[in-house]
């Protein structure tokens, strides 16, 4: 009884561990006035037969006043980058001590990036991006 408890905690604990690791906000940049972080998450939604997994920017300001952030987002997809064009430069402004940010139930163009569908066999895989 006790060795089937032991291993129920173990495997609870396990997987809180690794669902924290997996929505943790990684810094892609940071200064004294703006940081964008980015996340891999899984996106579902089912009635549209969507199973996608994305990468999520949030861009904070550190400051008192508004923050315009412009930024070109290049993709590499299976070692070759994504040819750029106009729809690939993106201007937001964030209010003082605001946070921009993208989810899965609101994908927002410039803050998310496509990384590869989950339920098919993906032919394009995201390999890096860059802001």
């Amino acid at each position: 009884m006790y060795r089937q408890l032991f291993f129920t905690l173990l495997f609870c604990a396990i997987a809180f561990m690794s669902f924290a690791q997996e929505n943790e906000w990684k810094e892609y940049f940071g200064n004294e006035n703006i940081s964008i972080q980015y996340h891999y998450t899984e996106c579902h939604n089912p009635e549209k037969g969507i199973h996608h997994e994305n990468v999520l920017l949030r861009l904070h300001n550190n400051t008192t006043e508004n923050v315009t952030v412009s930024y070109h987002l290049q993709r590499i997809y299976n070692g070759v980058e994504v040819k750029a064009d106009v729809s690939s430069d993106y201007t937001f402004i964030v209010p003082a001590h605001a946070k921009m940010e993208s989810s899965c139930e609101d994908l927002q163009d410039g803050l998310y990036v496509f990384s590869k569908i989950l339920d098919l066999k993906a032919n394009s895989v995201l390999n890096s991006f860059e802001l």
